[in-house]
């Protein structure tokens, strides 16, 4: 499913209609809208109409004539015509702006959206709620709280937003018919995981090292190695300094261990090249990892072949050391880490975040992860992939960890796949253990029976 700008959206508009009677986008939108109203809202017997300029204000006219034409009482105001002093409405249809809004809305505008948010009915949006921005999903002075919003054709990038998103309510979707081109963003399918052959072994189903910890922070490679090991990597190596080699041997003896070198509790820079010496399928660098500047920049000043996942300290190190990243890397930094690449605050990545992981990849000229509710991957010549699975029981530590060994384990998998699969992971916890309480540990148990659900079935 295509995620649009609001660009590309009022391109579409323009390009789908061509062909078509004059009006006929517009009478479906408002016979999609219409549907919505009647089998979500079906006591709904007065229904009050919003009505804005521009076509989301079009759709919203058509729409207040369908809804009477089945016998609803219909009340519509629009703006300019005064905030009604009392909401008698069973049903809010909100049609004041669209994905065109590029300013606040103040004045009269402003106390209509205030009025309806105060009045406790029910609200219907039609495309975007009115004062969210579509692009980012910030709200531009005031916005409308939707109880759902019909998007019509392609998603919008507001809903991808945690703040829109919010906002939106239940997201619904209508194409209108139309067949969307490809567009600059869309939605991660779930990806199908093929069985393996019967003669598979561990040596062919890929050897993850997980450079990971210190004396400090034990945790973080242990569920590293977890996310590799449950991701269905054959061997698992965890590299580090004696303390968390101890922890790891304890808390998961599958794995392999490897002791490097310490210096000041942090792996020393001489482990670089020792390291650099295996014949590893793909690696993960940087959980619990600590300042380890010497290190990071001893493994970044020559060559390194292998696919690797940095994550967490790692991006930390290449922020404040203003370090490359030449080759074939998966970044996966949360917010704070992306604001620290970039050199901006975190609250500048929050409200662009589709803005914030395009820098981020044209600036490494890597495949870029950014992490948080509907997790934006962009890997360069592609599309941005939002994902749709996961929850916010997810919000706790190490969960990041996990991600960054699973990446690992599935290095020849686009890496949108992993994400994906953690995700699934995580609503399989909410729906076994609760929505929140569960933890990094317990989900990484069950990405063997998230990955069941991405297999296709036997004949």
């Amino acid at each position: 499913m295509w995620v649009a700008t609001a660009a590309e959206s009022q391109h579409l508009d323009r390009v789908l209609a061509v062909g078509l009677p004059d009006g006929e986008l517009m009478r479906r939108a408002a016979s999609a809208a219409l549907r919505v109203c009647l089998l979500r809202f079906p006591s709904a017997k007065h229904i009050l109409v919003l009505v804005g300029p521009g076509n989301n204000g079009g759709d919203a006219e058509l729409l207040a004539d369908l809804l009477m034409r089945h016998g609803r009482s219909v009340s519509v105001v629009r703006l300019g015509d005064g905030v009604p002093t009392a909401f008698k409405a069973d049903l809010v249809v909100d049609g004041l702006f669209g994905t065109g809004l590029s300013r606040p809305i103040n004045g009269h505008a402003a106390e209509l959206v205030k009025a309806v948010n105060a009045s406790g009915v029910p609200v219907l949006s039609l495309d975007v709620p009115s004062g969210i921005k579509s692009d980012t999903g910030q709200v531009m002075g005031v916005a409308v709280r939707a109880t759902a919003t019909i998007e019509f054709i392609a998603r919008k990038r507001f809903g991808c937003t945690p703040m829109g998103a919010d906002h939106a309510g239940a997201l619904l979707h209508d194409d209108l018919g139309a067949t969307v081109p490809p567009l600059s963003a869309c939605v991660t399918p779930p990806p199908v995981f093929r069985a393996r052959e019967r003669d598979a072994h561990k040596g062919s189903t890929g050897h993850v090292l997980v450079v990971a910890g210190s004396e400090r922070y034990h945790g973080a490679a242990v569920l590293a190695a977890l996310g590799a090991l449950r991701g269905g990597a054959g061997l698992v190596t965890v590299a580090s300094v004696g303390g968390v080699v101890s922890n790891v041997r304890t808390a998961i003896p599958e794995a392999l261990v490897m002791p490097l070198p310490s210096l000041y509790g942090v792996i020393a820079p001489q482990a670089a090249d020792t390291l650099r010496e295996g014949t590893w399928s793909s690696v993960v660098v940087g959980p619990g990892l600590g300042q380890a500047d010497r290190f990071m920049t001893a493994l970044l000043e020559k060559e390194w072949p292998f696919r690797t996942c940095f994550d967490a300290d790692a991006l930390n190190v290449v922020a404040r050391l203003a370090l490359q990243i030449s080759f074939g890397a998966v970044i996966t930094p949360h917010p704070g880490e992306a604001a620290r690449l970039l050199g901006c605050s975190t609250n500048e990545v929050t409200v662009d975040r589709f803005g914030s992981v395009i820098a981020l990849q044209e600036k490494f000229g890597c495949a870029v992860v950014l992490k948080g509710a509907s997790t934006l991957t962009a890997v360069p010549g592609h599309p941005v992939m939002v994902n749709p699975t996961g929850n916010p029981g997810m919000a706790t530590g190490g969960m990041g960890d996990v991600l960054a060994g699973l990446v690992g384990a599935l290095s020849h998998s686009p890496v949108a796949d992993a994400v994906y699969l953690h995700g699934l992971a995580g609503d399989l916890c909410a729906e076994e253990i609760g929505p929140y309480g569960y933890t990094a540990s317990e989900l990484a148990a069950r990405i063997p029976k998230a990955r069941a659900k991405l297999m296709p079935c036997s004949a």
